[in-house]
């Protein structure tokens, strides 16, 4: 998975699957005995959208008896609030959502032939849902508001069968995600491929109304790498490292930290102190809603 992201599954009890492609740049999710209407099992690959924000995404191919597309979800409980923008193989597509946590699943429906591209749009607690058939022109399919939805919510793709005899396969691409997170993920300059001893990278963003400073020396390292974060005033920060599969593999910080200098230490293990092999590692670091992403370069001893 992309970094951020998660291959995930809600009460699939014969299992669920997801992989990405980085050449295509394309997502294939499998279900097996994931009945999501009603009953509200899905296979899944979320990641965390922060504030207004939309995902779209083309689908490129279904195989089975299955309904594929998008979600937004309150929280990751199996009983969570959620709207979702699917289609099968029909000329139907749906708009599927929870009104109340642990209430039953409602849907409204419409025939829209040639529809591939799918759509959510949330502004603050109203949803609305979208199709396009070339993914430029878009239109409305169904609004639905909420009240005192979570500003920090899940977003992804989403699979799941109808028949629960036969398990379905999707590929999805073209897939976008934008939000007030999202606006401020920043690939900052620099990394492993210097073979610097010492690198000093910093981040400015107006939204923030702070100057955020994060080192890392050195990097590449063998043993020890020291993290160091400066913050202008105080506010939320997590600070995780993952692999390129997009595994959280150590979580540094989560906690609400005072205006100031910080320092990390990070020495190549996991959360459960097991040695990580050599390789490239992102350094990812959520400050309020904002992400922040840069690479660490780890090289065994």
């Amino acid at each position: 998975m992309p970094c951020g992201f998660e291959a995930t599954d809600i009460d699939c009890p014969e299992g669920a699957t997801a992989s990405y492609d980085p050449v295509e740049e394309s997502f294939t999710l499998m279900a097996n005995d994931c009945s999501g209407y009603p009953n509200g099992e899905y296979s899944l690959v979320k990641t965390e959208l922060c504030g207004d924000g939309e995902i779209v995404v083309h689908v490129a191919s279904l195989n089975g008896d299955g309904r594929v597309g998008l979600i937004m979800m309150e929280t990751a409980d199996s009983e969570a609030r959620f709207v979702s923008n699917i289609k099968d193989l029909s000329i139907r597509t749906r708009t599927e959502y929870r009104s109340s946590t642990g209430g039953n699943i409602s849907f409204k429906s419409k025939n829209r032939r040639d529809v591939d591209w799918l759509r959510i749009v949330r502004a603050g607690s109203k949803f609305k849902t979208y199709t396009s058939t070339d993914g430029s022109y878009w239109k409305l399919a169904h609004s639905i508001t909420f009240s005192n939805f979570e500003e920090c919510i899940y977003a992804g793709l989403v699979l799941y069968t109808k028949n629960a005899n036969v398990p379905v396969t999707a590929v999805l691409d073209q897939f976008k995600i934008t939000g007030d997170n999202y606006q401020a993920f920043t690939q900052l300059p620099g990394g492993p491929a210097k073979g610097i001893e010492e690198e000093t990278q910093q981040v400015e963003s107006s939204n923030l109304q702070s100057t955020i400073r994060l080192e890392a020396a050195p990097n590449p390292f063998s043993t020890r790498t020291q993290i160091n974060l400066s913050l202008a005033a105080a506010t939320n920060v997590t600070l995780e490292i993952f692999n390129l599969h997009g595994q959280r593999v150590q979580r540094l910080e989560n906690t609400k930290l005072d205006a100031g200098n910080h320092r990390y230490h990070w020495d190549g293990t996991t959360t459960t102190n097991q040695a990580l092999p050599t390789g490239i590692y992102l350094l990812r670091m959520r400050v309020d809603q904002k992400w922040f992403t840069t690479k660490l370069s780890l090289i065994n001893r």
